[in-house]
């Protein structure tokens, strides 16, 4: 791990971050807002702000529209799009990319990583 890769403390959080996308009581409970929201603010703020900066990092990772939906370049990007901005369950992730899911998960959990990275 380099200087500029996220530790697995701040993946994790990520990770939980990402699973409450749309539950506010518990962005706003979440240390990964605290860290990354100015520290003026209030818990209602730090979530909103916390749920923002996790959408535009997914969407950073977006690789565009020259890259085909489940290119395998992309796939980590559509896994977490569909999993945890649509709502979809891992089965259904899995169906939608044509990949077991072994591998959606696996690509969840890499997207997870990447969004990581970003915010890092």
């Amino acid at each position: 791990m380099s200087v500029t890769d996220p530790d697995e403390r701040f993946v994790s959080q990520v990770a939980r971050a990402l699973r409450w996308l749309y539950d506010p009581p518990a962005l706003m409970r979440s240390p990964l807002g605290e860290r990354l929201a100015p520290s003026a603010t209030s818990a209602e703020s730090r979530a909103r702000f916390l749920r923002m900066a996790l959408l535009e990092a997914i969407e950073s990772l977006n690789p565009g529209p020259k890259v085909p939906f489940r290119a395998p370049k992309s796939r980590s990007y559509d896994a977490i799009r569909l999993h945890y901005v649509e709502g979809h369950t891992v089965e259904d992730v899995a169906r939608e990319l044509a990949v077991s899911e072994r591998q959606a998960y696996r690509d969840i959990r890499r997207g997870e990583a990447d969004v990581a990275t970003v915010l890092w």
